[in-house]
């Protein structure tokens, strides 16, 4: 009896947790909203450049492209494994949401209450009609670097260092800037927060887990 009322309190903490309520609601909102129409103009973009890749055209050299080739990659794989559908790219989307509120958990331990404020915010923030993923996957890509960077800073194990270094340059194939920002900052905080122990060899495994990203696409070139 007492084993059933803790998995009982436990169930019920969890379906009352800020993280589940805000993912229901995206999940619940989204999905009625998220193929109602299409963007010509970006989405489009996208998924003609996705297209082409998947029927085996390269960037920059058969079509035209002014931004790193992260998101038209993945989106031609998933053509390919799928076949070529608008919805595909909404629906990776929803996913792509899931994951950044559960990253966001991790990253801010706040007190309940405040936790229901901040999640519902970011939640409705993110209920967008017919949003599709390629628009803001660089970011969450970038919030996830974070979240391994602050692991590796909590616990001092290169490895998490290295794997921020790793998403950090993944964020740059998937929009330039993106990369560039987080990069430059992850650096500054590298070098200027005072209770960083071994700094030189977190430096080294950032800089190892980011020059790796950067010559495969020199490689690619």
């Amino acid at each position: 009896m007492i084993k059933k009322n803790k998995i009982i309190t436990k169930v019920f903490k969890i379906l009352t947790s800020p993280l589940f309520i805000s993912i229901t609601i995206f999940l619940f909102l989204q999905l009625q909203i998220f193929n109602l129409s299409v963007n010509i103009a970006e989405e489009g973009f996208f998924l003609y450049s996705a297209k082409q890749i998947a029927l085996g055209q390269i960037p920059y050299k058969d079509f035209f492209m002014h931004v790193t080739p992260g998101n038209y990659y993945l989106l031609a794989v998933l053509f390919k494994i799928f076949g070529t559908y608008i919805a595909i790219d909404r629906i990776l989307y929803i996913v792509y949401v899931v994951f950044l509120l559960i990253t966001l958990s991790k990253i801010f331990n706040l007190q309940q209450k405040w936790a229901y404020f901040y999640f519902l915010i970011i939640t409705f923030l993110q209920i967008t009609p017919s949003m599709f993923f390629s628009y803001n996957s660089a970011y969450g890509i970038a919030i996830f670097s974070f979240f391994i960077l602050q692991r590796g800073f909590r616990n001092g194990k290169w490895v998490y260092i290295f794997l921020a270094g790793l998403t950090s340059g993944l964020a740059f194939i998937f929009k330039q800037n993106v990369g560039f920002f987080i990069a430059f900052s992850f650096y500054a905080l590298l070098i200027l927060l005072p209770e960083i122990k071994n700094r030189k060899k977190l430096i080294f495994s950032y800089s190892s887990g980011l020059f790796l990203i950067v010559f495969f696409i020199f490689l690619c070139q």
